[in-house]
């Protein structure tokens, strides 16, 4: 998991803390009520109704972190840069550069120069680069016609894309996504993944094994008023007094046991602790 970056919050803490025991395996929206409950009839593990409004509550949580550019679990196996960066990089060693960004899928956020209509009235957009003469250019697939023609310039915006190299020192990227569309369509590819989890099958990657797993410890810990069974703003400030009053060692083994007794009713759990 991701070292422990200061402002991000418990919220981070805790995330980081569940990934220090189970590791790392290979592999605005809104989270919705129906994430994991969708086929509880095969389940070998039914979320109660406070784990499922914990489980929305750090999905929300992480989609927001992610939205305002911020460390988030959503955002793992991204390249996570800004446009300046990105030029700067271009501009000293386009070698370098290129092993940094190429065909890599990136998050990359800036300041909008440009908004421009290329070959074809294809819609492409400059964001600030070191200088006028190396902006990088973002390029799509599939454009969000409605929100591009939206967009003014001098708005800071981030965009998921594929590197594509750079074209006289200028980086391109293509095959780009508003960060609120790409994070839109992540959500409801997780979904079903946090459905076949509690079925008993093996998710495709382990984020929505560390969700549930982590909505079910903190549903143990959070007293019955908490916020985050009311829809509060105020959801991950009750789990930072929680975690506050004990150390990160009572938080681990918290977690084990639920792994533990997760792992006994036949969901395919991490294998390390």
């Amino acid at each position: 998991m991701t070292k422990i970056l200061k402002g991000l919050g418990i919220f981070f803490l805790i995330l980081i803390v569940f990934g220090m025991i189970f590791g790392k395996k290979d592999g605005s929206t809104q989270a919705s009520n129906e994430s994991a409950n969708g086929n509880s009839k095969s389940a070998k593990y039914v979320l109660n109704e406070k784990e499922q409004k914990l489980l929305n509550a750090f999905l929300q949580e992480d989609v927001d972190i992610f939205l305002k550019g911020g460390d988030s679990l959503l955002s793992r196996g991204l390249i996570v840069t800004t446009s300046f960066e990105a030029a700067k990089a271009y501009d000293e060693n386009q070698v370098g550069a290129d092993q940094k960004y190429y065909k890599k899928e990136v998050l990359v956020s800036g300041k909008i120069t440009g908004i421009n209509s290329g070959i074809g009235n294809e819609p492409y957009i400059t964001l600030n680069g070191t200088n006028q003469f190396l902006s990088p250019q973002i390029h799509f697939d599939n454009p969000n016609i409605d929100k591009l023609a939206n967009l003014t310039k001098g708005k800071k915006i981030r965009f998921v894309c594929i590197g594509n190299g750079a074209i006289v020192g200028t980086p391109i990227f293509k095959d780009c996504q508003l960060a609120e569309d790409y994070i839109a369509t992540k959500v409801e590819e997780i979904k079903p993944q946090l459905q076949n989890f509690l079925n008993g099958e093996k998710p495709n990657n382990d984020l929505a094994s560390k969700l549930i797993l982590l909505s079910i410890t903190a549903s143990r810990l959070l007293p019955d008023n908490s916020e985050c069974y009311s829809g509060g703003k105020n959801c991950m400030k009750d789990i930072d007094k929680v975690t506050n009053k004990n150390k990160k060692e009572w938080l681990k083994e918290e977690l084990k046991k639920t792994n533990a007794e997760m792992q006994q009713l036949g969901l395919k759990v991490p294998d390390s602790i």
